[in-house]
């Protein structure tokens, strides 16, 4: 039988998700993780595996708060109102004064090669999130809302995503929240109605 855990765990989830957001992957070695868990390699491994099964821990716990906004989003009256709730809503969670600028995802995996699994997974994430964000804006179209003229529902939800993305790069890179928060009202001025 092996000896108890000595370690808080999510104290531990904690410390990692803090050097993920701010060191990215590829950068955040074991040696970084345990020393800032405080725990030695042998528990680490023990607990989690290697580092990317821990990063995909860490990762999930922070996607389930960008699930809710995109729920949340989708569920607005209006399509103009789940562009506004979207585009608001990134802008507050990128700049939060309680951590690393930016989105951890973006920060953590865009730098990183092919050979991590993870990769293509939030390729797909991403992908799926588009979809989502499509059939809501059909349902919009269907309902008789009116849309950009310019723009289907497929190019229309790949310009938010694109817009999405641009605000984690601009907020890892120091824009403010005031200035993302502008970005998106310029965005929605350009909306029909």
């Amino acid at each position: 039988m092996g000896r108890p855990r000595e370690f808080d765990i999510d104290h531990a989830i904690l410390k990692a998700s803090e050097l993920f957001w701010r060191k990215g992957f590829d950068h955040t070695s074991v040696q970084d993780l345990t020393e800032a868990m405080g725990i030695a390699p042998p528990s680490f491994y023990a607990a989690f595996g290697n580092k990317e099964a821990l990063f995909l821990r860490v990762v999930e716990a922070y996607q389930k708060t960008q699930a809710e906004l995109l729920v949340d989003a989708l569920a607005q009256p209006t399509a103009r109102e789940v562009m506004a709730r979207l585009l608001e809503g990134f802008a507050d969670r990128l700049t939060q004064s309680d951590r690393a600028p930016g989105c951890l995802v973006m920060n953590s995996a865009l730098p990183v090669g092919e050979i991590h699994s993870f990769r293509r997974l939030f390729a797909e994430q991403r992908e799926m999130f588009r979809q989502r964000l499509r059939q809501r804006l059909e349902q919009a179209r269907t309902d008789g809302e009116t849309l950009p003229a310019e723009f289907d529902s497929d190019a229309l939800s790949r310009l938010v995503v694109t817009v999405i993305w641009g605000f984690a790069v601009e907020a890892q890179s120091g824009a403010s929240r005031d200035s993302l928060r502008q970005a998106a009202a310029a965005f929605l001025a350009l909306w029909p109605g």
